[in-house]
């Protein structure tokens, strides 16, 4: 929800955070208002029901391909990135623009399936979007949340219900096609105490660099007569038409296409067959969730921070950390001590919050790579009674095995798993989360994986499913 491009310190009130984007799990990023909103028909197909896509440049011998990359303007034209999709963040790297170009996909081809079978017209666009945020919602809760929470607590969770937040719910609106939940406009429903710190946990997720394809990639032996080396997090953000320069004009070249065998387990988690199962030793696997982050998100690039026009952006502004410090600040953001005791839970010690467990040691001297990373005492002491929230949750899953857990607390619980789950299912009803695993998809035949589990990896085995040949 927060998208405001001031990086500068001053405070931020709850009014300056409301954009129009929708706080629920409606794929709002990938909607927007829908193809009858005069502003956001131009994500759409000139038959109002599929998104748009855009044509890959030709490299290295590998021909344009249509599909394979975001639908884009010449420039940018006074807006911030240049594809055409309702939230331009999800244009910031490669990784999530062509996650983001598999759900266009996805939805294009829950269309076509619709139109096959003869639905009426009028009706397609919103069964379509319909079907696509059930699977999405259930990818969620079935899939991601049980590899970052305690099952058990996710279970609890949606069992016995949310404790903390809240929020209106209103109707399906039939004017912009929504599915149920809050209307772009209304006022913000999502906690910041999550969107500010409890779900950037996900950057101390990211590697420094991945197997993206048969190109970017250290193999051994090489697939492909090409292979240069793997990709480095720095050209997932080159590539891009928010932090890069991708436009219309010059889009992705078609060596960039991700590769989804090597991101996501087709075989294991996705039911799909050998033929879709990564190279020996290429398939990536996120980060332990822990206080680290990888050195290039100290040093990145200036689109990359939304920042207003003629606001200085100098190293330290450059550096993910402390945008993240910067912003709780800004928004005078709950401490993870205030935080623990709103819940009512158990909060870490100070040695805890000190020493953490195989992540950064805050106890450690100041040494020649940062000669000025010693705190005073005052310092100390602010930090261990005044923990900002981001880095306590992170902390925190350093003891559950980078998992948020409330295990190795006490008999309380673990406020970082609690607050990722209350805060976040505090913003509307889920459409799939209950959906049984016999949902079948048009035509009767199951969208769902072999093990119940309609997951990322499954929805990109579906949705990238081509004839073309590329560096996959």
């Amino acid at each position: 929800m927060d998208k405001t491009g001031r990086l500068g310190g001053e405070k931020i009130t709850v009014d300056d955070l409301l954009q129009g984007r929708s706080p629920s799990l409606d794929l709002d990023c990938l909607y927007g208002l829908g193809p009858s909103d005069p502003q956001d028909a131009r994500f759409y197909e000139s038959d109002e029901v599929r998104l748009r896509m855009g044509i890959t440049s030709a490299d290295s011998g590998m021909a344009p391909l249509q599909g394979f990359d975001l639908a884009r303007r010449a420039s940018s034209t006074g807006e911030p990135g240049t594809a055409l999709i309702p939230d331009h963040r999800n244009d910031e790297n490669l990784a999530v623009a062509q996650l983001h170009l598999a759900f266009i996909r996805f939805h294009n081809r829950v269309v076509g399936e619709l139109t096959g079978q003869g639905n009426p017209s009028v009706t397609i666009f919103d069964e379509a979007r319909k079907q696509v945020v059930m699977h999405y919602q259930w990818m969620l809760r079935r899939d991601y949340l049980p590899r970052i929470v305690d099952p058990n607590i996710v279970e609890d969770v949606f069992t016995n219900g949310r404790k903390f937040f809240d929020v209106p719910v209103c109707a399906s609106n039939s004017t912009t096609s929504r599915v149920g939940g809050v209307q772009p406009g209304d006022t913000p429903t999502m906690p910041i105490e999550f969107s500010v710190a409890a779900f950037r946990l996900g950057h101390s997720m990211v590697r420094a660099g991945y197997q993206w394809n048969s190109i970017f990639n250290n193999d051994d032996p090489p697939g492909d007569p090409r292979r240069f080396r793997p990709a480095t997090l720095q050209d997932l953000f080159d590539f891009s038409g928010t932090s890069g320069s991708l436009t219309e004009i010059q889009p992705l070249p078609s060596v960039w296409i991700a590769d989804f065998r090597r991101l996501f387990d087709l075989v294991r988690d996705g039911g799909a067959g050998p033929d879709l199962a990564p190279p020996a030793g290429g398939l990536n696997f996120a980060r332990r969730i822990d206080t680290r982050l990888g050195n290039p998100l100290g040093e990145l690039a200036p689109g990359s921070s939304a920042a207003e026009p003629g606001q200085p952006f100098d190293r330290i502004t450059a550096n993910l950390a402390f945008r993240n410090l910067m912003r709780a600040d800004m928004v005078t953001l709950a401490s993870g001590q205030q935080a623990a005791e709103h819940l009512e839970v158990g909060a870490l010690s100070p040695e805890q919050i000190l020493a953490g467990d195989n992540g950064v040691d805050l106890n450690a001297p100041a040494g020649k790579r940062n000669p000025d990373s010693a705190f005073t005492d005052e310092e100390r002491e602010r930090l261990v009674t005044h923990t900002p929230l981001w880095f306590y949750i992170l902390r925190e899953s350093e003891f559950n095995r980078g998992q948020l857990n409330g295990e190795k607390l006490d008999a309380d619980g673990s406020p970082a798993s609690e607050a990722v789950l209350s805060l976040r299912f505090s913003t509307g009803p889920w459409k799939g989360a209950t959906t049984p695993s016999s949902e079948t998809r048009p035509g009767g035949r199951n969208w769902v994986a072999r093990r119940g589990t309609a997951n990322s990896a499954w929805l990109t085995c579906c949705s990238t499913r081509s004839t073309v040949k590329r560096p996959c």
